[in-house]
């Protein structure tokens, strides 16, 4: 028996074939979009993968560059002129230990701080308080290896000296000692911080430098509480180079003036290496709290 199949029944299946058809299309232009969505997701994330392998890489390069030659610093007379920095003049500092002096009180006779204690050093002189900008300075000689501000820093700290002395504050040193650093730290760092400033002060004095002190490795001084220092600065010893001192007026040279009681001890052992007087000069020292904000008297104008 046939089957009939009149005009509507093949217009009935044809309009199913192209519903299929339609409906295939779609299905193929919605996996076109997906298999693109893919392979931008897959590029975008192997891009991302090359900028962060770039960005390591870049980044062990420039540690690898400090560690051999040292941080790029910028020039350090350029900064010393944009900040308009002056040392302080000679009566802004206590001559015994080196705080700020506030009204009433003379550098000879001592500050509020130390008048009427026994102190271990002659006298001592500084380029300022450890305050901004010389408490960004003087670490970054040391932290980033910036000898540029280290040797200005010690002409600077020579000029002091030489106007201390001719003032009759302190006498001409027969020798300039740094204050020790260890030879791992030095190694770390790139550089022997201390020494730079001692040998420009050395220079504007005309003395010799004596490394006639040594030291072993302790923790970190920096953020250490005054007991910890006191404790530490046992520490130090003398070297064979210290009988070089006999009877010598002697400078020892250090970049900050905290507590104290590294310099006390490291003038003991120079007193007994034969050293006949024992003077500091630092760079910075830090006033106690009450001291810290009050105004440095006789700041030079600029």
């Amino acid at each position: 028996m046939e089957r009939f199949e009149g005009p509507g029944s093949r217009q009935g299946s044809g309009s199913m074939r192209g519903s299929d058809n339609a409906s295939s299309r779609r299905e193929s232009s919605t996996g076109a979009h997906v298999r693109v969505s893919l392979r931008e997701l897959g590029r975008a994330f192997r891009e991302r993968r090359r900028a962060e392998r770039a960005r390591r890489a870049a980044n062990l390069l420039r540690g690898l560059e400090a560690d051999l030659f040292g941080h790029r610093m910028p020039s350090a007379a350029a900064v010393v002129a944009a900040a308009a920095w002056r040392r302080d003049s000679c009566d802004a500092w206590c001559l015994r230990c080196g705080g700020t002096l506030v009204a009433c009180e003379r550098a000879s006779v001592g500050c509020g701080e130390c008048r009427g204690a026994a102190v271990e050093l002659d006298a001592v002189v500084r380029l300022g308080r450890y305050a901004p900008p010389l408490s960004q300075w003087v670490p970054a000689v040391k932290t980033r290896a910036w000898r540029d501000m280290g040797v200005l820093l010690g002409q600077e700290l020579g000029a002091a000296v030489l106007e201390a002395h001719a003032l009759g504050l302190i006498p001409p040193p027969d020798a300039v000692v740094p204050v020790p650093v260890h030879w791992l730290r030095r190694l770390a760092r790139g550089i022997d911080h201390t020494r730079v400033v001692a040998e420009e002060v050395a220079r504007a004095c005309g003395a010799p430098v004596v490394g006639a002190l040594r030291v072993r490795m302790a923790p970190r001084q920096t953020g250490g509480r005054r007991r910890d220092r006191v404790s530490r600065a046992a520490r130090f010893a003398a070297t064979r180079d210290a009988p070089r001192l006999l009877g010598a007026s002697v400078l020892l040279v250090d970049d900050v003036r905290t507590s104290g009681a590294t310099s006390a001890a490291l003038a003991t052992i120079l007193r007994a290496a034969g050293a006949r007087r024992v003077s500091l000069a630092t760079c910075a020292v830090t006033d106690r709290p009450r001291r810290a904000s009050l105004p440095v008297r006789g700041q030079r104008p600029d």
